[in-house]
């Protein structure tokens, strides 16, 4: 009877231990990142500059001591502004549009707090809300236009990144580089660069 009791404990604290091991496999928690964009019109040769932030969740899944797999889902938003200058006319157009995007990566462990990985990212766009505001120099009032315009789509930011992170218990900093292809806008080239706070919740 005793050995009968002896194997139930054996194997329920079994039990509990490999579960304990599958729960230590999958972490989770919450990311925030600010983010800078350079966009190039490859046409007309003029820059854009894009301040933003981005803000959601992160789960990642360990399959080997030195492999991991990371999803995270995010919700961003950017404005992006450009000056133009011809002779006596000049514009400001300001941008802003919102993304959900979904990020997936393989990232490989240097070591026990650093890594890095490689990741693509899928992105829906939400809204896109432009500002066009013109001036003639010397022609008085009438020479001021303002344009506001809403679109319900945003730039889709589809691409391929490379990500660099520094672990320390429950808090992970990161870098992350994004060449997204904007599919809206075919003539620009454009990439973005963000760093990174997340902090592990389970």
């Amino acid at each position: 009877m005793k050995k009968i009791l002896y194997i139930i404990a054996a194997i329920s604290l079994l039990n509990s231990f490999s579960a304990k091991a599958q729960e230590d496999k999958i972490y989770g928690g919450f990311k925030v990142a600010p983010n800078f964009s350079i966009i190039t019109d490859k046409v007309t040769d003029q820059w854009k500059t894009g301040i933003g932030f981005n803000i959601g969740y992160f789960e990642v899944l360990e399959l080997t001591n030195k492999v991991n797999l990371q999803a995270e889902i995010l919700i961003n938003k950017t404005t992006f502004v450009q000056n133009l200058k011809e002779g006596e006319f000049s514009s400001k157009t300001t941008r802003t549009t919102s993304n959900l995007n979904l990020p997936i990566m393989a990232k490989y462990r240097i070591t026990d707090e650093f890594a890095v990985g490689l990741g693509y990212q899928f992105s829906l766009g939400i809204l896109m809300e432009s500002k066009l505001n013109e001036k003639i120099k010397n022609s008085g009032p009438a020479g001021y236009s303002n344009e506001s315009k809403s679109e319900s789509q945003g730039i889709k930011n589809n691409g391929f990144f490379l990500d660099a992170s520094y672990t320390k218990g429950k808090s992970m900093f990161g870098f992350r580089l994004l060449n997204p292809k904007m599919e809206q806008i075919e003539s620009y080239k454009t990439v973005n660069a963000s760093f990174y706070f997340g902090y592990k919740l389970f």
